[in-house]
C-alpha cells in the first residue's frame, strides 16, 4: 500500500502564473576581427563615369571599415572601393599598396540625407578581398598598432 502526503485543496485553486521574463544577456560584440582607429583616405567609384568621392576611413578591421563621406549612401549601396596603404618590407622600405575591391554600404549616420554640407559616416563591408588584399590589410593594421600612437584598438 502506497501512503500519500495529506492534500492541501487550496493548492488545487486555479492561480495566474507570474509572467516569464528572459533574462537580458550583455550586449556582445559580433565582430569577428578587431577595429582600429585610423584616418586616412579612400575613395569610393560609384560608377565609371563619375569622378571618385573621397572620404576618411574613422577606423578599420580585415572585414570593412567606416569613414566620413559628405555624400548620403542608401543601405546595401554598392561600390568600388580604393585605398593605398603604406607597408613596410622586411628590409624596412617602405612602399604604398593599393587595395582595390567591391564594398557595400552596411550603416550610415545620420541614416537620412541631410543638407548640403552634412559629413556621413558610412560603414562599409569589404565584398571580395583577395587573399593578397586580405595579407596587406592585415599587415597595415598590425604595423600601425606598433608604430603609430594615434592607431587604437577599439
Amino acid at each position: 500500500m502506497m501512503l500519500r502526503p495529506p492534500m492541501d485543496p487550496s493548492l488545487m485553486k486555479h492561480t495566474r502564473r507570474p509572467a516569464h521574463s528572459w533574462p537580458r544577456r550583455a550586449q556582445t560584440e559580433r565582430r569577428v576581427y578587431p577595429r582600429i582607429r585610423l584616418a586616412f583616405p579612400v575613395s569610393l567609384t560609384v560608377a565609371d563615369d563619375q569622378p571618385p568621392l573621397h572620404g576618411m576611413t574613422v577606423d578599420v578591421c580585415l572585414s570593412g571599415l567606416r569613414a566620413t563621406f559628405p555624400s548620403y549612401f542608401e543601405l546595401f549601396e554598392r561600390f568600388e572601393l580604393a585605398m593605398s596603404l603604406p607597408l613596410a618590407d622586411r628590409e624596412g622600405e617602405v612602399g604604398f599598396h593599393d587595395v582595390v575591391t567591391n564594398a557595400v554600404v552596411v550603416r550610415s549616420e545620420p541614416d537620412e540625407e541631410g543638407p548640403d554640407g552634412t559629413l556621413y559616416e558610412v560603414s562599409l563591408a569589404f565584398s571580395r578581398l583577395t587573399p593578397e588584399d586580405e595579407r596587406v590589410i592585415g599587415s597595415f593594421l598590425m604595423q600601425m598598432l606598433l608604430y603609430d600612437d594615434a592607431a587604437t584598438l577599439l
